[in-house]
């Protein structure tokens, strides 16, 4: 969404998601500073939405002092719970840089969101005699801001929120791995919910963000990482039913957003599961599609689950 709140100067890279804080630094595009983790406890964020803001803001405080960032410039990814994604034509007479304000007026008429008051970027994908079409990315304000205002209260100074998906195709870019004439599926398969985009010629025409049938308490953070604690009969239900909505997205997309012509030919799989081989042999069991992993070689060891923050540091950058 690239909305730009300051200057750029030394920026670190946030996520906040339900059960995480991660950030990450970049030295320079594709070299890794400094980046760590912290799990929140359950219930502190349900759905994108702050639940106990005084306990949130302290773990934060604590972050910002351990990993040394007070005063920094921070891009920040927004909660994918909150994004819309639009196509929308509008008329071919409308000059690229009116296209803002004409959004702006038409929202609630022509245009519609499922939230008031918007903070929204866009990009012209196409046009002909008498409309263009556009790509409408947006986000409700209340949602935004409330992130940025936080941030600001423990001395970060926000400048650039940003969409995960469009981080992680940008490291998929970065990587040499992206082919435009690919219709590429891309899975955010992370502890309780998953993001799926689809992305032809470069530019997202779909985005769905679901819940998993997990509930964050019965997950268990060890030393080596994230455990269920639940029965391994609990575990394979929630993955045969994140399948079954899987499939109705490749549905939809092949049969009402491609009107039958084209189906995805690729999926692209990332996130902080602690098992994603084994979502991948599902994936390969069940729809019979290519899945690849991001083959990032960098100078420190990164897991899946800062692949998304790795392309919001290279935002600007590449």
């Amino acid at each position: 969404m690239g909305i730009t709140i300051g200057r750029k100067n030394r920026r670190v890279n946030l996520l906040i998601a339900d059960h995480v804080i991660r950030f990450l630094e970049m030295k320079e595009a594709g070299i890794v500073k400094n980046y760590g983790e912290r799990y929140l406890p359950d219930g502190v964020i349900s759905r994108g939405e702050i639940m106990d803001e005084e306990l949130f803001v302290t773990i934060l405080e604590q972050c910002v002092d351990e990993w040394g960032i007070k005063k920094r410039e921070v891009q920040f990814l927004v909660q994918d719970s909150h994004i819309a994604l639009r196509k929308q034509l509008i008329p071919v007479t409308i000059p690229e840089h009116e296209i803002k304000g004409y959004v702006y007026m038409e929202l609630g008429h022509s245009i519609h969101l499922p939230f008031e008051d918007p903070l929204f970027d866009y990009e012209v994908i196409g046009r002909n005699e008498e409309q263009q079409e556009i790509l409408l990315f947006a986000a409700p304000d209340k949602a935004v801001m409330g992130y940025a205002d936080l941030l600001e209260e423990v001395k970060l100074k926000p400048v650039v929120a940003d969409i995960s998906f469009l981080s992680l195709y940008r490291l998929f870019h970065f990587t040499g791995q992206s082919h435009p004439g690919d219709h590429l599926l891309c899975l955010q398969f992370d502890l309780s919910a998953i993001q799926l985009s689809i992305f032809h010629d470069d530019k997202p025409l779909f985005s769905q963000h679901f819940r998993m049938n997990i509930e964050m308490k019965e997950w268990q953070k060890r030393t080596n990482g994230v455990l269920y604690k639940n029965d391994e009969t609990s575990l394979n239900g929630a993955l045969e039913d994140s399948m079954v909505e899987i499939e109705r997205v490749l549905n939809y997309y092949r049969f009402t957003v491609q009107q039958g012509n084209q189906g995805v030919t690729k999926i692209l799989l990332t996130g902080d599961f602690p098992d994603l081989k084994l979502v991948e042999k599902r994936l390969t069991e069940t729809f019979f599609l290519p899945v690849e992993r991001i083959a990032l070689q960098v100078n420190v060891p990164i897991e899946p689950g800062y692949e998304v923050i790795f392309g919001l540091g290279l935002k600007g950058a590449v």
